[in-house]
């Protein structure tokens, strides 16, 4: 009878795992040609809603200046950058940022902006830029990694969240950070 090399198998998944997140990833770029839902497919390029495996650009000038609102449903994408001049908004449903470096507001004069008032936005890591700012005055932020802020984070309202699945490598670091409500589940190490 064969034995499986259980290291050896671990890394063949790993890899496959590797090349899928590498082939199989689209980037989308928000275009705001027909309205501001983040759900409508035509304000995408290429078209269609982004999912799990999309890489996701919010740019500085959509058509009309329609920058992209969150206002109910349940999103995933892989990684989301609001470049520098750009916005997302969020007033409800769900977002999660499945990936790495993955929510990314960039710097700039002005650079990303990012306003949540309810909802929930789920990432591993949050970086906000020099330049960037984020604004929540609601809604649930649940962070697993790192919490970098180089830009400005603004709270009157909501809760930022330290999930208890943090690596040990997670960072929290730089700025000025006041959170209105903050949770760190036991075990975190921010």
């Amino acid at each position: 009878m064969n034995k499986i090399n259980i290291p050896v198998f671990v890394l063949i998944l790993i890899s496959l795992s590797l090349i899928q997140s590498i082939v199989f990833s689209v980037q989308k770029t928000w275009n705001g040609s027909v309205s501001t839902s983040w759900e409508v497919s035509n304000n995408w390029t290429p078209t269609g809603v982004p999912t799990n495996a999309d890489i996701v650009y919010i740019p500085r000038d959509p058509v009309n200046n329609r920058f992209p609102v969150i206002s109910s449903g349940t999103f995933e994408v892989n990684k989301l950058t609001v470049w520098d001049g750009g916005s997302l908004t969020m007033t409800g449903g769900q977002l999660s940022v499945v990936s790495g470096t993955d929510f990314f507001l960039d710097d700039g004069a002005p650079g990303g902006i990012f306003n949540i008032s309810g909802g929930t936005l789920i990432l591993r890591d949050c970086i906000i830029q020099l330049g960037a700012v984020f604004t929540q005055t609601g809604g649930t932020v649940n962070i697993s990694r790192d919490w970098l802020n180089n830009g400005s984070y603004n709270a009157s309202g909501g809760t930022i969240r330290f999930t208890s699945n943090a690596s040990s490598a997670a960072k929290f670091d730089y700025g000025l950070n006041q959170f209105y409500n903050l949770i760190i589940d036991p075990g975190v190490d921010p």
